[in-house]
């Protein structure tokens, strides 16, 4: 039983659901810049409603159940082991 302590939990599957994260945040934040950018020169007010519903769905697809069920399943595996 101590030796499975001893293990380390591989932690590579919930890094790269954070890598993912970032990208996917470096992304929304590319088109809130351009939003804005559009709201100043066409002054309009309605790019607005789009950087809203952006923000929104921002945390939708942000996958974040994924911190929670990548390490489960390593401390799961390592239980296996």
């Amino acid at each position: 039983m101590t030796e499975k302590r001893d293990q380390a939990v591989d932690v590579e599957m919930t890094a790269e659901v954070i890598d993912d994260m970032v990208r996917y945040l470096e992304g929304t934040i590319k088109t809130l810049k351009r939003l804005a950018e559009k709201m100043r020169e066409r002054q309009r007010i309605d790019y607005a409603s789009d950087a809203m519903q952006e923000v929104s769905n921002m945390f939708l697809n942000l996958r974040m159940d994924l911190l929670v069920t990548r390490p489960i399943r390593a401390f799961q595996s390592l239980l296996r082991d």
